[in-house]
């Protein structure tokens, strides 16, 4: 019973220590990739919560394995430190039993990462690209500067004016527009309103006093046209309604993602980004079981208790951040290099054999640093012998 108690105390100093880690450090990095994927003009409208409700689960499953690993080998330290983990070992709990508590916060860490990886990221990844979407291509007047040539849609069209009027109205109006037939238009106006059409709701431009002229690719006809009115649709300009119509894999839930799998090889493109998508679904949540236990049995291999134990902490932790680091970076550069890929799978199962070598170590009595100790020990021996005069035994590299 009390050692019940002992476990459920140590699990919820592990999860109080991963969730304050996960939303401490996962919170700038929402932040910067906010900022990263907006422009500076969207960060302070509606655009912006639509894409954080993408980007968040996406950071957070990313980061999870490492901030979760590293705050319970962080709380390990300190129990071995504060004479907790002793004092287990003393009351005969065996090498798994003390590890029980990090290892049951790790699983359970592990499954939250894949309930958000395979459902809610997905179901919340369309907002992102659909913010995106609209950026490159359509008209948002909440983000048009003044005095600037905006360009929209990778310059299709242009749009610049003198000076905002009131919320809804602009002056000085200038926007060119080059459609997909080699013709140009270009709309000069003394004013504008953003309003909407009465007949079909869409929401535009009304120019007012100004003339339009048509430009054909051979310039050899150019029209001119005044009018006093004219309509332009924001969200239709050049002709054609502009809805994304093209599913992007990361919007895919679990059971539609593997059946795209039947058409893999269709396509080096859909491979390369198939395969990124599935590394980073069902390979990163993993990794916070296996950087928990590499992480803990780095621990146990220095073999050493009271202060020094602190001082090991920080290159753990370090370790465990390259790994990490190295295994994101590889699954995000699967898209452009195909190799990354199994780059990556061969990181991750390098680091679980390397944890599973230094778990049975461990569980055998083969402590790493100890081991090293006796050798030097034997060794200061034998010079003792040889030499005739006894040598004092110290840290390694001392004689």
């Amino acid at each position: 019973m009390i050692i019940r108690t002992i476990n459920i105390s140590l699990a919820k100093q592990l999860i109080f220590a991963s969730f304050v880690a996960t939303v401490a450090f996962s919170a700038p990095v929402i932040m910067v990739s906010l900022f990263g994927n907006l422009p500076k003009e969207a960060i302070f409208t509606g655009l912006a919560w639509t894409a954080l409700a993408s980007i968040s689960p996406m950071i957070v499953y990313h980061a999870m394995p490492l901030f979760v690993a590293t705050a319970i080998v962080w709380c390990y330290a300190n129990f071995t430190t504060d004479g907790t983990l002793a004092a287990m070992h003393l009351a005969g709990l065996s090498h798994l039993s003390v590890r029980s508590p990090a290892f049951g916060v790790a699983t359970g860490a592990m499954a939250l990462g894949y309930v958000v990886s395979c459902w809610v990221a997905p179901l919340t990844a369309w907002h992102l690209h659909d913010v995106l979407y609209d950026l490159r291509h359509n008209v948002n007047p909440a983000l048009l500067s003044v005095g600037q040539f905006n360009r929209i849609d990778g310059g299709r069209y242009v749009i610049f004016f003198g000076q905002w009027l009131n919320s809804d109205e602009i002056a000085d109006v200038f926007i060119r527009e080059h459609n997909d037939v080699d013709e140009e238009h270009a709309y000069v106006a003394r004013h504008g309103i953003f309003t909407h059409d009465g007949e079909e709701g869409k929401r535009g431009l009304a120019l007012l006093d100004g003339s339009m002229q048509v430009y054909k690719s051979d310039k050899a006809e150019l029209r001119t046209v005044d009018f006093n009115q004219l309509f332009l649709p924001l969200t239709d300009l050049g002709g054609s309604a502009l809805n994304r119509r093209s599913t992007i894999a990361d919007e895919l839930g679990p059971l539609e993602f593997l059946r795209e799998r039947e058409d893999l090889f269709k396509d080096p493109v859909e491979t390369r980004s198939w395969l990124r998508e599935a590394v980073k679904r069902f390979a990163i949540p993993a990794l916070t079981f296996i950087h928990t236990l590499l992480g803990l049995e780095l621990l146990a291999a220095r073999g050493e208790m009271g202060s020094r134990q602190q001082r090991s902490i920080g290159p753990i932790c370090a370790i465990i951040a390259s790994l990490h680091l190295a295994v994101v970076v590889l699954a995000e550069q699967a898209s452009v290099m195909l190799p990354c890929v199994w780059v990556a799978i061969a990181v991750i199962g390098a680091e679980l054999a390397m944890a599973v070598a230094l778990a049975i170590m461990s569980t055998k009595g083969w402590v790493l640093t100890p081991a090293l100790h006796n050798l030097a020990r034997h060794w200061i021996a034998s010079r003792s012998l040889s030499s005739g005069r006894p040598l004092r035994a110290g840290p390694i590299g001392s004689q």
